[in-house]
């Protein structure tokens, strides 16, 4: 079977230019299947290397993350070359094993709740009204933003762009629209074991290598705590530079707000 592009979906706010985006691409050269190619869509880090990227300018600005990623999703999937289906990825994804397409998921966390009061605020709001809209058009109602690499279809992506509203979570309104949830676990933390590290809340060294071993799946998120240690630690793990970074800049990663271009 042929391989699968890879697509990240970069919005504009990368700390220390994109370091977690490094890493990530890093560990696909490493540990993923050769994909076809490799894009990202959105932003573009100046030391991204465009000869061995694919970088397709999309400069959404909704106040809303969801909103972003769905703009950056639909602008991929009207590229005619890019392969029917996908891996769509974070910039804060990366993997930890040897991992092809048959191992991706797309994992769901059960039903959504229906009292939007069940929610914290923010992202889990936006997730109760995903649930509601679901719903609404008797499609089954499954959390599916588990926050790991993610396959998509191109096909769904075009089906599916008037249906999706503002702030709806983007992996869920896929999965469950066209009934890709199969593979449940009762919260993010009870993924399958070994699948994810998620490290959003690690604060120091010890705290990410008592949860890095066995797991395929890394996730930093965008609250990673002190960037500089967590990135030094990373750059330890994965120190050559991969085909898809600039050669002119890979030796460091300089500390200064990420600048942008197309």
């Amino acid at each position: 079977m042929p391989g699968r592009d890879v697509v990240y979906l970069l919005g504009p706010k990368g700390p220390l230019d994109y370091w977690e985006l490094r890493i990530s691409l890093r560990s696909v050269e490493k540990f993923f299947s050769t994909p076809p190619r490799l894009w990202v869509v959105g932003y573009k880090p100046r030391w991204l290397n465009t000869d061995t990227v694919r970088f397709i300018p999309n400069k959404a600005t909704f106040s809303s993350k969801e909103c972003n990623i769905i703009s950056n999703l639909v602008r991929a999937a009207n590229e005619f070359d890019l392969t029917d289906e996908f891996v769509a990825m974070s910039d804060d994804h990366f993997f930890l094993q040897p991992t092809t397409w048959n191992d991706l998921r797309p994992y769901h966390l059960g039903a959504h709740k229906r009292n939007p009061r069940d929610y914290r605020p923010g992202y889990w709001t936006n997730v109760w009204r995903t649930g509601e809209m679901l719903r609404l058009a008797n499609k089954p109602d499954f959390v599916c933003d588990a926050h790991v690499p993610y396959p998509i279809s191109k096909a769904h992506v075009r089906r599916l762009r008037s249906f999706i509203k503002p702030r709806c979570t983007e992996y869920t309104v896929f999965s469950s629209y066209f009934g890709w949830t199969g593979y449940q676990a009762d919260r993010l933390e009870q993924l399958p074991p070994g699948l994810r590290a998620d490290l959003r809340h690690c604060k120091n060294v010890e705290q990410i290598e008592a949860k890095l071993p066995g797991a395929r799946f890394g996730l930093f998120g965008a609250n990673s705590g002190p960037l500089e240690w967590m990135r030094d630690y990373f750059l330890q793990m994965f120190p050559e530079p991969s085909r898809y970074e600039s050669a002119k800049t890979t030796k460091t990663i300089i500390d200064e707000p990420a600048a942008y271009c197309c």
